[in-house]
């Protein structure tokens, strides 16, 4: 497990954390099934999860969120990351399409996500054209 934070001053505005996919969560066997299943993942190795992500409202659009994913991925070892959001939002798909996360078409994040997955690294310099 792996976790950044964000201040201002001494007060928490942003935090994020993540995990190499793990085994033993109930639904990797499902996920790592379906990325199979649709091809392009063959080769990469189990990604590392996103598992949270939280900027303070006020705060939103000042890079933090961008900020807090890129130094979240950065150290890791893996090749690609993973993530699941809230299919209904706009602005989170908006916002990891702008670090390179793509959704992953045909695996199924659960009733009402997505899963989006991009390669590393991730961030402002990783944009895809």
């Amino acid at each position: 497990m792996r976790a950044v934070g964000a201040f201002a001053g001494r007060r928490l505005v942003g935090f994020a954390y993540g995990a190499p996919l793990d085994p033993d969560w109930p639904w990797a066997d499902e996920m790592e099934e379906g990325l199979r299943d649709i091809g392009g993942f063959d080769g990469l190795g189990r990604p590392f999860w996103l598992l949270e992500l939280h900027v303070v409202p006020s705060c939103w659009r000042r890079g933090i969120g961008t900020s807090l994913v890129e130094r979240l991925c950065r150290p890791v070892r893996q090749r690609w990351v993973g993530l699941t959001r809230r299919a209904s939002s706009d602005r989170a798909r908006v916002f990891y399409e702008s670090l390179g996360f793509a959704d992953v078409p045909g695996v199924v994040g659960g009733r009402g996500y997505v899963v989006m997955g991009a390669r590393r690294p991730i961030g402002r310099t990783a944009r895809r054209a």
